[in-house]
């Protein structure tokens, strides 16, 4: 068994309070709120709708305390943690210049830094022509998982951020992000796109994946039967530059995503190049000085006052003593819309793991993560939230712009009614309440304070990971199945029929059977 334990004062003290009542905790103590809350530049929070008291936090910093997470944070933040299968030391915090990363290291990847931002402002600035002459007009990520799901989140959160064009407009820039996993979105896009002013970044670490690699060459395509010279519209963000180059992406125009850089955390690389063409320079290098002042409170602050460590032990404590199942990210500000999916990778892709760093298998591992937008999904799945019989912690997340006011009661009346529920005679419209919540409050959703939120949960499930005993940069799940999709291209093809097993067999000569009559 893995050498991972809950201990047994945790464990008990957990016993004790799980027949607390929320109620009770904030009546028996006027301060409650203020012992349980914290402010950190714009962002505040509040977890005092949560089942814990002040012994609880003592239990589980002297749990954290236990595993080697101050030699793991040191070696995080300087660019120097290591883990056996990893090509590269992990380096996502050293895009963002903290002062414990070598200067050799710093230098170097602040020149990469410097020439895919200095190619964003010439694309945004119309410097940047396509085959023709033009200037760019449509900015196309093509990409899957973390060379998507970064920059669709950015772009969505930071639109307002847009170049205006003459005439007041957003958009002289507009920015696409298509997951390169269903093409028929592409080409449904591409019905509305001008070729001569369009360009195409290629987001893939490897430049070998199969559905990015393929939506490349009908984008590529589209460009040549419009007569024009496609590699004027082409840009990668890669860590394999020959790769990008052998497609035909121009060296001056492959940009570098760092191979100690996994997908979930490459936004603040090349990966980040078409929001950078959105937002501009000077907004995505604030994005990243919002990242770095996170790292920097997450060496410096006290543990118990330290947001990314007090984020992650709420999560241990209702995964690992409270046996809840799954996590709610619930957001309460519509430009925000992509980040539950953001944060689902983040998590799952990093902590959904069986084995420790060992080999031993765990006991503990994330809970699933799930969300949405919270005033949709309050008609949809908040019913089970506070009636159902699995226990769902909550992550509300908003921010208090002008305009919001109706999200933020919707947002305080949900985390109420989870906490106090709802006395009735009809068993049927009785809520148990007593269910934990977490309040996020942005003061605005600016590039400084997105990078900062960002970098608080790539922070969060990091101390998670090393409670765990984990690897989490590592995704042995994602590359099975990726080499065995590859492996049943041909079968799909209908160019072989055996070696697979015979429900794959079976499913596949159904579709088949109706491919083939949708064709005819």
């Amino acid at each position: 068994m893995s050498k991972y334990r809950v201990s047994k004062a945790l464990r008990a003290h957990g016993d004790t309070l799980s027949q607390a009542k929320l109620s009770q905790l904030f009546a028996q103590s006027p301060q409650r709120f203020a012992q349980f809350s914290m402010k950190f530049e714009g962002l505040f929070l509040d977890y005092s709708r949560n089942l814990m008291v002040g012994e609880t936090l003592e239990l589980l910093i002297a749990h954290l305390a236990q595993t080697d997470f101050e030699d793991k944070r040191a070696a995080l933040l300087s660019g120097q943690l290591r883990y056996d299968d990893l090509p590269a030391p992990v380096m996502h915090t050293a895009l963002r210049g903290g002062d414990d990363v070598p200067a050799d290291m710093r230098d170097e990847l602040a020149q990469a830094q410097d020439r895919f931002l200095s190619f964003a402002e010439d694309v945004r600035n119309g410097n940047y022509t396509g085959a023709d002459g033009q200037a760019i007009r449509d900015v196309v990520n093509l990409g899957i998982g973390g060379g998507h799901l970064g920059a669709a989140l950015v772009c969505a959160a930071l639109a307002q951020y847009a170049k205006s064009d003459d005439n007041g407009d957003k958009d002289s820039v507009r920015a696409h992000c298509i997951s390169a996993a269903d093409t028929r979105d592409l080409r449904r896009l591409l019905k509305h796109l001008d070729p001569a002013t369009t360009l195409f970044v290629i987001s893939s670490r490897s430049f070998t994946t199969s559905e990015t690699i393929h939506a490349a060459h009908i984008a590529r395509e589209w460009i040549e039967d419009a007569g024009l010279a496609w590699d004027k519209h082409f840009a990668a963000a890669t860590s394999d530059t020959a790769q990008a180059n052998k497609f035909g992406i121009a060296k001056d125009k492959c940009f570098v995503v760092p191979t100690g850089v996994n997908g979930r955390t490459s936004l603040w690389s090349a990966a980040g190049l078409v929001p950078a063409i959105l937002i501009g320079r000077a907004c995505f290098e604030e994005m990243i000085k919002g990242g770095n002042a996170m790292d920097e409170h997450f060496k410096t602050a006290d543990l118990e006052h330290n947001m990314p460590v007090i984020l992650a032990l709420i999560n241990i404590w209702h995964t690992d003593v409270c046996n809840y199942g799954s996590q709610a990210i619930l957001v309460y500000e519509g430009r925000l819309k992509q980040l539950p999916a953001y944060l689902q990778q983040l998590h799952l892709e990093s902590n959904g793991k069986s084995v420790n760093v060992d080999g031993e298998p765990l006991t503990y591992s994330a809970p699933v993560v799930w969300g949405g937008a919270g005033i949709d999904g309050q008609h949809a799945y908040y019913q089970m939230l506070h009636q159902g019989t699995r226990l769902v912690a909550c992550d509300f997340i908003l921010t208090a712009e002008q305009g919001g006011e109706f999200a933020h009661a919707n947002c305080m009346a949900q985390a109420r009614a989870l906490m106090e529920g709802c006395e009735h005679d009809d068993p049927q419209q009785r809520l148990p309440g007593n269910r934990s919540s977490t309040i996020l409050l942005m003061k605005k959703l600016t590039p400084e304070y997105l990078g900062m939120l960002i970098a608080l949960y790539e922070h969060k499930v990091f101390i998670q990971s090393v409670m765990w005993g984990i690897n989490p940069f590592s995704q042995w799940g994602v590359e099975l199945g990726k080499k065995l999709a590859k492996e049943l291209q041909s079968l799909v093809r209908g160019e072989s029929s055996g070696g697979v097993d015979p429900a794959t067999a079976g499913i596949n000569k159904q579709y088949q059977a109706w491919h083939k009559e949708n064709k005819g």
